[in-house]
């Protein structure tokens, strides 16, 4: 009848509140608003609060990523869970976004979430643990059961975004004998339950994706690798981010470090900062250290070796 309260998606043991069945079956006739819901949570980001910015993808990766977009416009995304109803398919969208650091997983489902118009709900799995016994599994049914009221009271069905979600989407374990081990088993087990039945849009981040455990691989509808840049690709970006460079610098950079989009910012912020402190804006002498510092000392693709200035901005 009663359970802990939760806050932020994770159980507050201090406090009772009633259960969700409770509410559904003994007061019907009441709107009772479920606290976990409240749009003051920090872990619900605005799509309105999102900066735009520009993603750079492989080709492949930039169909995928624009097929998904027009999925989840409005629009298309009701049409599409009509359809399916009618046909008796499952209506939620459950996606996966894997591939090495730095590739932009992340930022592609903020974007996501800006671009359709979407509020997102951030999950951070490692406050999902506890050291009492169930209450990590109270948490992530609570993160489920904020998000099915959020997706109830919102005219437009919000992103559950379970972020860097390597430690619960590995390979459960056949005969758990030790207590965490078993809810891992659990907290996996929730997951792949309210999966089945999500009437929603979920995104799953992560690195390791040769340990998915395959019941989630099943239920993924998407599976998306963002891939470091291809040298092309790796051009654009350093364009974008310091458009002072010349083409021909650009080319040479994404030719000598196969970097990825996170690696490249990380440059273009030492430069910036560089410029800030010392009041020089960083040549390519300065930017090929900083490379270099970014792959920590291994050495550059290429042979050439360069060390001239570029224009400033």
């Amino acid at each position: 009848l009663v359970e802990f309260c939760s806050e932020d998606g994770l159980a507050d043991t201090s406090k009772l509140t009633l259960t969700e069945k409770v509410r559904r079956e003994f007061f019907t006739e009441l709107d009772i608003r479920n606290e976990d819901a409240d749009v003051r949570n920090p872990d619900i980001k605005s799509h309105e609060s999102i900066v735009k910015k520009r993603l750079f993808f492989n080709a492949a990766e930039r169909e995928q990523m624009g097929r998904l977009s027009s999925l989840l416009r409005d629009e298309n995304f009701k049409e599409v869970q009509g359809r399916l109803a009618e046909q008796g398919l499952r209506k939620g969208v459950n996606i996966l976004l894997y591939g090495p650091p730095g590739t932009g997983k992340t930022e592609s489902c903020l974007q996501l979430a800006r671009e359709t118009g979407r509020d997102i709900f951030i999950v951070d799995v490692s406050k999902l643990r506890s050291k009492w016994h169930g209450d990590s599994e109270k948490n992530v049914s609570n993160v489920f059961r904020t998000y099915h009221d959020l997706v109830r009271r919102s005219e437009r069905a919000p992103i559950l975004l379970f972020n860097e979600a390597d430690a619960i989407l590995g390979v459960r374990m056949a005969n758990p004998e030790h207590s965490c081990d078993k809810s891992n088993n659990s907290i996996q087990n929730i997951i792949l339950q309210n999966m089945e039945t999500l009437d929603g849009i979920l995104i799953a981040t992560t690195n390791l994706e040769t340990s998915l455990d395959p019941a989630f691989e099943r239920r993924f509808l998407f599976k998306i690798r963002l891939s470091v840049p291809d040298e092309g690709t790796r051009s654009e970006i350093w364009k974008e981010m310091l458009p002072g460079l010349s083409t021909d610098d650009a080319r040479i950079l994404a030719r000598e470090y196969p970097l990825s989009g996170g690696q490249t910012e990380n440059v273009c912020r030492k430069a910036a900062i560089s410029y800030i402190i010392e009041g020089k804006k960083a040549g390519m002498t300065e930017l090929t250290k900083y490379c270099d510092e970014e792959t920590l000392g291994e050495k550059p693709v290429g042979k050439r070796r360069i060390g001239f200035e570029y224009p400033g901005r």
